[in-house]
């Protein structure tokens, strides 16, 4: 039932937003290089998904980003649509939820006493970050220089 909820809210925040605020879709390379300019060891993944463009797994200490650019914008958007239930199933119960959204994205902040988790989809790219709430620094700065 709460992944009903979810959805209804997500889709809610869509329609109310749809005509704000827009952002710009990264491609691998930019991912790539921003990660590896803070010395994340970036690794490449997209043997493992056939609708993607690219996809690189990248880790630093105890944080772990996942970036996708997709061939298709709809894929993308139900990719995370089904990310974020995977994530909601991940966290639990007991969570703190953060939702943004705009004409071409969508972001969804899940913080529990000890992890933070964050997905943000982009026209026909997402990110999920997963780290240590002590992280959200680092997370929040990464964020806001990647765009998502």
């Amino acid at each position: 039932m709460k992944v009903y909820k979810f959805l209804l809210l997500v889709f809610s925040i869509v329609l109310l937003t749809g005509c704000s605020s827009t952002r710009k879709s990264l491609t691998g390379d930019e991912f790539y290089q921003a990660l590896t300019k803070h010395e994340y060891l970036v690794k490449d993944s997209i043997s493992a998904y056939d609708y993607a463009l690219s996809a690189y797994n990248a880790y630093k200490g105890d944080i772990s980003v996942f970036f996708l650019k997709g061939k298709k914008k709809y894929d993308v958007e139900g990719i995370f649509i089904s990310e974020s239930q995977n994530l909601f199933t991940e966290v639990g119960d007991n969570y703190q939820k953060k939702l943004g959204s705009g004409k071409n994205w969508t972001s969804l902040r899940l913080t529990t006493d000890e992890k933070l988790y964050y997905i943000s989809w982009i026209d026909d790219s997402y990110i999920i970050i997963k780290a240590k709430k002590s992280d959200e620094t680092n997370v929040n700065k990464l964020i806001n220089e990647l765009g998502y």
